[in-house]
């Protein structure tokens, strides 16, 4: 059991990592006499919506890591296991007694917050989802109890060989690969083709300045702020 269950229980963490990360909100726990209901653990309810999400997680992963769009048959009980696991591993957090540090929970929000372009986008998608950011703070916490639990009762305890990595690097290819992505930014300077070439001339001068000020050493962003016609500017 010891071996094959510390590699369950990582790959719980990860996936559950990966749950945080993506900022793929919870709904209220309270649920309503319609909703259909997908287990029950310890009397626990995981509702449908919430295994759909979870579907919709798996299958994002999939794509990332195989590059390819096909999904698994068993994907909707993969789904099911990993809301199961994490709702018992929580429970054991609990019986456990593993503390979660406000300044913990904080640093993670912190965190999320920051893969946002600014305050105000990070708040858009939370008034989308109609979540509050203290319903972000408790799926946090629950997050990082599992998190602090699986640490302190099994990974500190485990030891992995440079062999087992490299075996396992080998046998899994397609974890380790990514698609090329590139992150691009840009300032629009526009000018219809139906200007005077005076305008045009004036268009031109705007981007010369521009491109001495990056030259220069001066903040991009701000410079896109101030001259940039793209609606994209603000972010």
């Amino acid at each position: 059991m010891g071996s094959n269950f510390k590699r369950i229980v990582l790959c719980s963490v990860l996936l559950f990592c990966f749950f945080l990360i993506s900022l793929s909100f919870a709904d209220d726990k309270a649920v309503s006499n319609e909703e259909e209901i997908a287990a029950s653990v310890n009397g626990k309810v995981i509702t449908q919506t919430e295994l759909e999400r979870e579907i919709l997680n798996l299958s994002h992963r999939y794509s990332i890591q195989t590059q390819d769009s096909s999904i698994p048959d068993d994907i909707e009980s993969k789904a099911l296991d990993n809301l199961i696991t994490r709702e018992l591993l929580y429970e054991a957090s609990q019986k456990a007694q593993i503390k979660v540090e406000d300044s913990e929970v904080d640093e993670n929000l912190q965190q999320a917050i920051s893969r946002f372009p600014n305050r105000e986008a990070f708040e858009s998608v939370l008034k989308r989802e109609n979540v509050t950011e203290d319903d972000l703070k408790s799926e946090i916490r629950y997050g990082l109890a599992i998190q602090n639990y699986v640490e302190d009762t099994y990974l500190s305890k485990a030891t992995v060989s440079d062999q087992e990595i490299q075996t396992y690097y080998e046998s899994n290819p397609g974890l380790f690969k990514h698609p090329e992505m590139v992150k691009a930014s840009h300032i629009l300077i526009r000018v219809d083709s139906q200007e005077d070439d005076a305008q045009k001339v004036e268009a031109r001068k705007k981007i010369e300045e521009v491109t001495k000020k990056l030259a220069a050493g001066e903040d991009f962003a701000e410079l896109a702020k101030t001259y940039s016609d793209c609606p994209s500017s603000s972010n």
